[in-house]
């Protein structure tokens, strides 16, 4: 079965099942104001089918530490390992379907500039097998992330 597998410095915390997803991903993200250096997500489901979506999480924000070795690969075949859990989108907000926050995300920029940083930038080396894209379906790749 393809999956989406994902490492940090070489132990597996997560293979999600790509098979029946028409969207799977994995993030990395980090604020340079936040005491936590980096997380990592991951998550996968079926889009745009409307009553029918399917939204699943397998990682939510796992913290990650300078100097992790993230690995992501794209398998043709393997275990799964891990349970996503369903996020169910209905109900979460109140908000009408028209609903604009701009200004509540100009606030929260407005105070987020104001606060101090905790580091002055990230590094990261990316390597990848292919430098082509390829159908993962057909082929194996990942590509490995180094937090500095």
């Amino acid at each position: 079965m393809p999956l989406l597998r994902v490492q940090i410095d070489g132990t597996v915390v997560v293979a999600l099942p790509t098979e029946g997803c028409n969207m799977v991903g994995a993030r990395i993200g980090g604020t340079r104001d936040d005491e936590d250096y980096a997380d990592l997500s991951a998550w996968g489901g079926t889009y745009g089918q409307g009553n029918a979506d399917v939204h699943c999480i397998w990682l939510d924000a796992v913290k990650l530490l300078p100097k992790q070795v993230v690995e992501v690969e794209f398998a043709a075949s393997g275990n799964i390992v891990g349970a996503g859990k369903a996020f169910d989108a209905a109900g979460v907000s109140g908000r009408p379907a028209n609903y604009s926050h701009e200004e509540e995300l100009k606030a929260l920029a407005q105070e987020l500039r104001g606060q101090p940083w905790i580091r002055g930038a990230y590094k990261f080396r990316y390597d990848s097998t292919q430098s082509e894209p390829t159908d993962h379906h057909k082929k194996s790749f990942k590509f490995l992330l180094s937090l500095a």
